[in-house]
Order: C-alpha cells, then structure tokens, then sequence
C-alpha cells in the first residue's frame, strides 16, 4: 500500500501520515467537545468535513 501523507515534512524532516493525523485530530475534536457533552457530534462533523476535503481534490 502507498503511503498517504497529511503534511510536508516538519521542522525536523518528518511527514506526517495521513492516518495517524486523522486518528489525532479524530482524537483532539472528540476531547475538546466532550467538555460540552458533543463528543460523538464533533466527530461526525470532523469526518464530513474532511470527507467534502478530499472531493474538492477530486
């Protein structure tokens, strides 16, 4: 399988690959909107939003 990545390398020469970025972000999102009892909303938002990302790509 071929490696997708989210980023350019950072200051320290390293990618960020897809996956793992999307599994962070998954991960931030549903923390941060847990404090508002939204976790499960935040994440369903996070999804379409990269989901309407990657069709503009397209």
């Amino acid at each position: 399988m071929t490696d997708l990545y989210a980023h350019t390398p950072n200051d320290k020469g390293e990618w960020h690959k897809l996956d793992k970025h999307l599994n962070d972000i998954d991960e931030m999102t549903q923390d941060f909107a847990n404090k508002f009892s939204a976790g499960n909303l935040a994440y369903w938002i996070k999804t379409w939003h990269d989901l309407e990302k990657s069709n503009a790509s397209s």
